[in-house]
Parts: C-alpha cells; sequence; structure tokens
C-alpha cells in the first residue's frame, strides 16, 4: 500500500508538472506575440 501511495503521490506531482509546464509554454508564446506588437509600434515611429 505505501508503495502504491508513493506512485501515486509522484503520478500526481508529475501531472502537476506537466501543467504548469504548460502554462509556461503559454506565457512563452504571450511574451513573444507581445514583443512582436511592440516591435511593429516602435517601427512606426
Amino acid at each position: 500500500v505505501e508503495n502504491q501511495d508513493l506512485k501515486s503521490k509522484i503520478n500526481n506531482q508529475d501531472n502537476r508538472i506537466k501543467i504548469q509546464d504548460n502554462k509556461i509554454k503559454e506565457q512563452d508564446e504571450k511574451i513573444k506575440n507581445l514583443e512582436e506588437k511592440l516591435n511593429k509600434l516602435l517601427k512606426i515611429r
């Protein structure tokens, strides 16, 4: 039972890490888009 419990906890942590990774990727994409928009704005001026 303890071994199974540990496996379950590790699995849950792994899933949480994957979710965090996806959130970071989304943030990276948003930052990239903002940088592109900012660059366009700066070129116009």
